[in-house]
C-alpha cells in the first residue's frame, strides 16, 4: 500500500499542466489505398485447452522491404498499418481489414535472401502460435537483388492473446572487433513485440521477452519520470494518472504482475518537436537493468511522449537512459532509490527508429538479476527521493530503435 500511495502521490503532482486541456492527438497519417475484395469470415480463436486452427488471409506478400532484421509485428489499427507500410516500404495490400473484428500479423526475413510465409496459426487457451516457414534463396542481401528482405502479412481474427511465432530466421551474424571490456559485459537484450506480443526466443533458450504495452505522444503525466510497477494497485494508480483527460485513450491492459514487472517512461511536457521514444537496448546484469533509448522528433508543438512495457519479474534496480530526453527520477526501485536517468536535451537520434513494436528473436536466458520471480519491494519517501540530482550516466550513440519510435498515437483497444 505504501508503494501505491507514494507513486500515486508523486504522479498526481506531475499531472498538473500549465496548458489546461491536453493537446490533441496528431493528425492521422496519409491513407494507403486498399484493394477491396470479399473474404470468408475468419474463425475466432479458441480459449479452451485444445488447439484450434485459425483462418488466415494474406494481406501482402513479397521479397522486397526495408526491414534489415528478421522479426514480426502485430497491427491492430489502420494507423499502425499505415505507419508500418511507410517504414517497411510496402505499397499494395490484397484485401481490406475489418479492424473491429480483425488484426494483422506481419513477419519479415530481414537481410536473408529467400521467401517467408506464415504457414499456419493455432489457438490454444490464451496463446496464438504462428508457424513460419523460411526458404533460403540465392538473391543478394541488403535489398540489392530479388529475394532479399522478404515479408508476409496476414489477416486473422482480433485477439488479445499472446502471440508465439516459430520459425523466424536468425539475424545475419555481425563480425565485431572483440575487446576485453566487451567480452566481460553482458550482451544487450533485443527488445520485442507490439501491444504486448512477445517474440519467440531461439531454439534451446528460455522464453524471456520484453513486451510493449502502450506508447504515444500524449499522456496525463506532465513531468519527466520513470516508474517501475510491481503490483496491481500501482498499475491502476499509474494508468489512471496517465490516461486521465486523454482523448481516445485505450483501455488499461491486463498484465500478470505476479510474473512480470512494468516499466513506464514518461518524458513530460515537451515543446521541441519531440513526439516519441525508441528503445535501443536492455542490458541486464550486476543487479541492474539498464534501458537505453532515444527521443524521436517531428511531433506536435507540445506533447507528453510516453512508453510503457513489461519485462519478466525482476527486483533489479532499473536505470533509464534516453538520449535527447530530460533527466528524470525513477520511482519504484528497491529501497526507494530514485535513479537519475541520463538525458541530453536537444540531441537527436543518428538513425530513424524502427516501426512501433518491431521485434527480433532474442533471449534473456542466463542474465543475472533478470527474469527471476521475486516479491514486490517498497518505495522510499517520495517525491523528491534520493539521488535525483545525481550525476547522469554518460551518453551513448543514438541508434535505430527496436521498440517504439513513433508518435503516431495510442494503439487501439
Amino acid at each position: 500500500m505504501g508503494r501505491r500511495v507514494t507513486i500515486l502521490g508523486s504522479l498526481a503532482m506531475m499531472a498538473v499542466s500549465s496548458c489546461g486541456a491536453p493537446p490533441p492527438l496528431p493528425s492521422p497519417p496519409v491513407h494507403i489505398p486498399v484493394t477491396q475484395q470479399s473474404a470468408a469470415p475468419l474463425a475466432a480463436p479458441s480459449h479452451s485447452g485444445t488447439s484450434q486452427a485459425i483462418a488466415i488471409d494474406t494481406l501482402a506478400k513479397g521479397d522486397q522491404s526495408l526491414m534489415h532484421q528478421p522479426g514480426y509485428q502485430i497491427i491492430r489499427s489502420a494507423g499502425e498499418l499505415q505507419s508500418l507500410a511507410r517504414q517497411a516500404g510496402l505499397k499494395d495490400f490484397d484485401t481490406e481489414v475489418d479492424w473491429g473484428e480483425q488484426m494483422v500479423v506481419a513477419v519479415f526475413a530481414g537481410d536473408r535472401p529467400g521467401t517467408i510465409d506464415i504457414a499456419s496459426m493455432q489457438a490454444k487457451g490464451d496463446i496464438l502460435t504462428a508457424k513460419v516457414t523460411f526458404q533460403p534463396g540465392t538473391g543478394a542481401p541488403s535489398g540489392s537483388g530479388a529475394g532479399s528482405r522478404a515479408y508476409h502479412l496476414v489477416v486473422v481474427p482480433k485477439s488479445t492473446a499472446e502471440l508465439n511465432v516459430r520459425g523466424l530466421p536468425e539475424p545475419q551474424a555481425a563480425v565485431p572487433t572483440p575487446t576485453a571490456s566487451a567480452a566481460a559485459s553482458p550482451a544487450p537484450v533485443p527488445v520485442a513485440g507490439s501491444s504486448g506480443a512477445p517474440v519467440t526466443a531461439p531454439p534451446g533458450t528460455s522464453q524471456d521477452v520484453v513486451q510493449l504495452i502502450a506508447q504515444g505522444p500524449t499522456s496525463g503525466v506532465k513531468q519527466p519520470v520513470n516508474v517501475v510497477i510491481q503490483n496491481a494497485e500501482e498499475w491502476n494508480a499509474v494508468w489512471g494518472v496517465h490516461a486521465k483527460g486523454i482523448p481516445q485513450a485505450q483501455s488499461q491492459p491486463a498484465i500478470d504482475l505476479t510474473k512480470r514487472s512494468i516499466i513506464g517512461i514518461f518524458l513530460g511536457e515537451q515543446t521541441q518537436g519531440v513526439s516519441g521514444i525508441a528503445i535501443d537496448s536492455i542490458e541486464p546484469g550486476n543487479g541492474k537493468v539498464i534501458i537505453k533509448g532515444h527521443v524521436v522528433g517531428g511531433g506536435q508543438a507540445a506533447a507528453q511522449p510516453f512508453l510503457i512495457m513489461s519485462v519478466p519479474k525482476t527486483s533489479a534496480t532499473v536505470e533509464v537512459q534516453i538520449q535527447g530526453g530530460p533527466q528524470a527520477q525513477t520511482l519504484g526501485n528497491p529501497g526507494g532509490n530514485a535513479q537519475a536517468g541520463a538525458g541530453q536535451p536537444g540531441a537527436q537520434p543518428a538513425q530513424p527508429a524502427a516501426p512501433t513494436g518491431f521485434g527480433q528473436p532474442g533471449s534473456m536466458a542466463g542474465k543475472p538479476g533478470f527474469g527471476q520471480p521475486v516479491g514486490g519491494s517498497s518505495l522510499g519517501g517520495m517525491p523528491g527521493g534520493p539521488n535525483l540530482g545525481s550525476q547522469p550516466a554518460p551518453p551513448f550513440p543514438g541508434r535505430g530503435g527496436i521498440l517504439g519510435g513513433g508518435g503516431g498515437g495510442l494503439p487501439g483497444p
